[in-house]
């Protein structure tokens, strides 16, 4: 497991739905580099828990704000 991504579970574990929240809202708003690879740590738990219909969703959003 890489840096980046030890870093992004210690940082998430445990938080609240709240927590989470703001953390993600707050890593989109500094807009650095070491936040947005969190946010693509994020996105890999996402897509690798979704069912096909919701990845076919994710697809659909991602190709609508393109």
């Amino acid at each position: 497991m890489n840096k980046y991504k030890e870093k992004t579970i210690t940082t998430f574990n445990g938080l609240s739905e709240k927590d989470i929240k703001y953390r993600i809202m707050e890593a989109m708003h500094h807009n650095d580099e070491e936040t947005l690879i969190s946010l693509g740590i994020l996105f890999e738990f996402v897509w690798k828990d979704a069912n096909p219909m919701e990845r076919k969703e994710i697809i659909k959003i991602i190709k609508n704000n393109i």
